[in-house]
């Protein structure tokens, strides 16, 4: 019992440290406050989420002591997903005497739906008006400019502009993709250390519900029709889905060229497209969607079955 509230202070520690971080402003600063929900999701998913949720609330008092609305955004954008994630992980039903654990698809599903509602308050807290929030951003874009004195210089107005209309898809793509990490990596510790009570997913088969495909579409719709603060709402929750088909798109692209010679070249020469041109997302993205309706996994496992 003491190992394990040792443990718990140790978590909270931990995160309280690296979530201060990034006041220090530099690269690895900004890796750790990335981390911050890993030891939250760790302890999570190793012992329960009443262990995440017994972390949090040390951090969140020990934030609090020294900045209110950092403890505030602690507990909304870290602590309540990082201890929800944690425990979708470890949710299972037996029946007689097999596991059935929670869909990781379904997990996937979850963190869209969690990072979409932070942006969306991300916004709202930005302004209810589309004047507001562009003012807004552009004071904070200012602030940090300020810090950097070199990226100042070589931004002019058009760029400044261009950076207000893409933050709030930025931001939810970062949220997205730092919630996926810290559990991927959180489920690895675990899994290398044999710690892990779940089996490791299989993620060739990740996948999203159907209803998902109509969801996107009614985005798109209102990405291209909306005006003011609901498009720019619109647009960011477009770019989540458009990227989680673009997993899912790498997912079925994994799947159908295993047992291809030319494997490692192939997913190789499409990573590096990705990093130089992310406009090849797109077709990787439809490819994810694709398989919602023409099941390519599906039949691939069936041809080789």
């Amino acid at each position: 019992m003491v190992k394990d509230y040792a443990y718990i202070l140790l978590s909270s520690i931990t995160t309280s440290v690296m979530l201060f971080s990034f006041l220090l402003g530099n690269g690895l600063a900004f890796l750790l406050f990335y981390l911050t929900p890993l030891p939250i999701i760790l302890i999570g998913i190793h012992y329960n989420w009443r262990y995440s949720l017994i972390s949090s609330l040390i951090t969140f008092f020990l934030i609090f002591l020294f900045n209110k609305n950092l403890a505030l955004f602690f507990c909304i954008s870290i602590a309540i997903p990082s201890i929800y994630l944690s425990y979708l992980t470890m949710l299972s039903k037996k029946f007689n005497e097999t596991i059935e654990w929670y869909p990781v698809s379904l997990i996937f599903s979850k963190i869209i739906i969690i990072s979409s509602i932070l942006c969306i308050f991300g916004v709202f807290y930005f302004g209810t008006d589309i004047n507001t929030f562009q003012a807004n951003i552009e004071i904070t874009l200012d602030n940090m400019l300020e810090l950097r004195p070199d990226m100042q210089n070589n931004l002019n107005n058009n760029s400044i502009t261009y950076l207000i209309k893409i933050v709030a898809p930025i931001m939810n793509l970062i949220i997205m993709i730092t919630l996926i990490v810290n559990l991927w990596i959180a489920s690895k510790i675990l899994d290398y250390s044999k710690q892990l009570k779940r089996p490791w997913p299989t993620l060739r088969l990740l996948n999203l519900p159907p209803y998902y495909i109509y969801a996107y579409i009614i985005l798109l719709i209102g990405a291209i029709l909306s005006s003011g603060i609901f498009q720019i709402i619109f647009i960011s929750l477009t770019a989540a889905l458009t990227f989680a088909y673009t997993i899912i798109g790498l997912s079925v692209i994994h799947t159908i060229t295993i047992g291809i010679s030319i494997r490692p070249l192939i997913l190789a020469a499409m990573y590096t497209l990705i990093m130089f041109f992310l406009i090849v997302i797109i077709p990787i993205a439809i490819i994810g969607i694709l398989d919602f309706n023409f099941k390519i996994r599906n039949k691939y496992f069936k041809s080789i079955g």
